[in-house]
């Protein structure tokens, strides 16, 4: 089963919209010679699938053209983010084209993420948490961002119903959580803890874990 992204330069478009009429267009016939952060990644990928890993590409060559290029992938939790890990910092952005979301690395900051079905990421960006939480996963509605095994803030934001947070402060006995009806308040509660300002603090009434109800 393969899985499949788009990527494409981050200088080639300035809104989610653009990048996804970008990817589109790639399926359509091949325009001009992919760009040399492209072509390094080709090479990386390339290097990769040749040094005995399990290989992440599912069908070679790899489609390129001056748009970017489509890397079919062997379906499986990790392979966001070994895409993502391997275009962060190359000026790449990267569609996942199933679920049509945009990683755009511009502005990213290095955490651990793992969303409720599995997927991991090895960064966020204040656009890309917002549609995380904007877009949920059905079934598996809620996200970990992590520095470390005690060091964490998780939320879990079912449609039609209150959204839940809690944070982890250094170990167990310093874990808090918290409710709110408003789903605006999620993001902004998390991007503040992945910059550590702390205004999250005080942004929504936290009781220690086992006060909730």
């Amino acid at each position: 089963m393969s899985y499949d992204f788009a990527v494409i330069p981050v200088d080639s478009f300035e809104t989610v919209e653009q990048a996804l009429r970008i990817c589109d267009a790639m399926y359509d016939e091949p325009q001009g010679r992919p760009s040399p952060q492209v072509v390094q990644l080709i090479d990386e990928l390339e290097r990769h699938d040749n040094t005995g890993h399990d290989g992440l590409v599912s069908m070679w060559p790899i489609d390129a053209d001056a748009r970017g290029a489509l890397v079919c992938t062997r379906a499986g939790c990790n392979n966001t983010y070994a895409m993502l890990n391997l275009t962060k910092d190359r000026g790449l952005a990267v569609v996942d084209v199933q679920v049509r979301r945009l990683y755009d690395p511009r502005s990213h900051v290095d955490v651990q993420v793992s969303l409720g079905d599995g997927t991991n990421l090895p960064y966020l960006t204040a656009p890309l948490l917002e549609d995380l939480i904007a877009r949920p996963h059905r079934q598996y509605p809620w996200l970990v961002v992590a520095r470390g095994d005690h060091w964490f803030i998780q939320a879990h934001f079912a449609p039609d119903a209150d959204c839940v947070l809690e944070y982890r402060d250094g170990g167990p006995e310093r874990h808090f959580g918290a409710s709110t009806s408003d789903r605006a308040v999620v993001p902004t509660v998390i991007w503040q803890w992945v910059i550590e300002d702390p205004a999250w603090r005080v942004a929504l009434c936290w009781q220690r874990a086992d006060h909730l109800s």
